[in-house]
């Protein structure tokens, strides 16, 4: 049983590590633009600032839609259908035409809207370039994460991982010729993240083409398969709800963020400090989800219960030692996280202070938002992503935010953390007593 859990193991850590670092290529990406843009001045960080943010809310979205397809590939291949898996695969393609027309209208919704909110006309002016130059790039971005996905449901991840990670520096190097040398400003900044979008779609179709031609798949995956509207109705019907919630978490942080600024200076940076380090630690429990949705998929398909209950068993051991770890690092060595993200030069002892407290907060909410993480992909293999919205929308945004803003009056920032962490912990019960229920229903009738 211990081998059999080992051998699990490294099969799950093997994709989750490669799809985690995916996801952080492209966090990385987004703030090398942020980075670079920064010499620019005060009014040009603030606007890739927040078209940075903009980009990041709709990309959740996007990618929290096409992040359903794998569990059902990985079904139809435990039931051994290779028809499925090439309808699948085609009517995916159809869904990511429809999120890049979703993109580009949410971008210039956001131009229009953006004019009556904020008032200076320059930060305005810089965000609407900055988001222009990104639409060029949208295509090969989100057909770029669909092939990254199909290959990780055909356990093929560490290609993919490298090609996001060169990305990475493509940007860097696309951010200094047209910034600095070619004078574009903002708008180079966005135009070099959308050619590094194109070059990294031709370098993963490339590998993509050949993985497949050596398995014999190639023309299969190119000729066959059909558009089926049952298909890509159920696609659009598990996606959505998933891609909301992405969106809705995300935006759950900007808010407090906006709620946390309120405090003073010293509070938002403190809080973007310990932020920053959530999204870093929290990477490798997305990852396990997306892997383990796959793999729930596929002892569906197979009706499995056994290699069910051994993927579900050793993820838990496995995120409960990556937690214990996490927890273990923010206690002992949160001075020197700090240190990590801002110049030794400029911390002053409040802002050490201020960020280390936050950085308690932190561990609390990365140990909730980790369980809720493993227990959305195990909905997702099931098929189920609803339930997980109905609790972020009614339970963590109307119950914790709206505590949070509550006890803030009367307990400063340590009130609005609390809200926020009672919100999520009675998010993070919910959906634990719901993923119970629904793998004992699929126990008991499916497997």
């Amino acid at each position: 049983m211990i081998n059999s859990k080992i051998k699990e193991g490294k099969t799950i850590l093997a994709m989750a590590i490669g799809l985690s670092l995916g996801q952080l290529s492209q966090v990385l990406i987004s703030l090398t633009d942020v980075k670079m843009v920064s010499v620019l001045g005060e009014k040009a960080l603030s606007a890739a600032t927040l078209a940075s943010l903009l980009n990041l809310l709709i990309s959740l979205f996007s990618m929290g839609c096409i992040i359903v397809i794998p569990p059902m590939i990985g079904e139809a291949k435990g039931a051994n259908d290779k028809n499925k898996i090439y309808d699948i695969t085609k009517n995916g393609y159809i869904m990511c035409l429809l999120l890049i027309i979703v993109h580009i209208v949410f971008y210039l919704a956001c131009i229009v809207v953006l004019r009556f909110i904020i008032p200076d006309s320059s930060i305005t002016h810089s965000v609407t370039q900055y988001l222009y130059g990104l639409i060029p790039g949208i295509p090969a971005w989100i057909l770029f994460i669909y092939i990254r996905f199909i290959l990780a449901s055909h356990s093929d991840v560490i290609v993919a991982t490298v090609i996001s990670l060169l990305g990475v520096l493509i940007n860097f190097v696309g951010n200094y010729i047209l910034i600095y040398q070619k004078g574009l400003n903002i708008i180079g900044s966005s135009i070099s993240t959308s050619i590094t979008n194109w070059l990294l779609i031709v370098l993963i179709l490339s590998y993509y083409f050949i993985s497949f031609a050596k398995k014999n798949e190639l023309k299969a995956l190119s000729t066959k398969g059909k558009i089926s509207k049952p298909i890509l109705k159920e696609i659009a019907f598990i996606g959505i709800p998933s891609g909301c919630t992405f969106f809705s978490e995300q935006l759950i942080f900007t808010a407090s963020s906006m709620m946390i600024g309120s405090f003073g200076y010293m509070s938002l940076a403190s809080y973007n400090i310990s932020l920053q380090w959530l999204t870093v630690f929290y990477m490798l429990p997305v990852g396990l989800a997306n892997a383990l949705s796959i793999r729930v998929g596929q002892c569906l398909g197979e009706r499995d219960k056994n290699k069910l209950t051994l993927s579900l068993q050793t993820v838990m051991i496995m995120l409960g030692v990556y937690v214990i770890l996490v927890v273990l690092v923010i206690v002992f060595y949160n001075h020197k996280l700090v240190n990590l993200v801002v110049s030794k030069d400029i911390v002053s002892n409040q802002l050490l202070t201020k960020t280390s407290k936050y950085m308690y907060f932190m561990a609390c909410i990365f140990i909730l938002n980790s369980i809720i993480a493993i227990m959305a992909g195990i909905m997702r293999g099931f098929k189920e992503t609803k339930i997980p919205l109905y609790f972020v929308i009614f339970i963590y945004w109307a119950w914790g935010t709206g505590l949070a803003y509550v006890l803030s009056k009367y307990f400063d920032e340590n009130g609005l953390l609390t809200g926020l962490t009672t919100g999520l912990l009675l998010a993070c019960i919910g959906i634990v007593i719901a993923f119970y229920k629904k793998y004992k229903h699929i126990s008991g009738t499916i497997l």
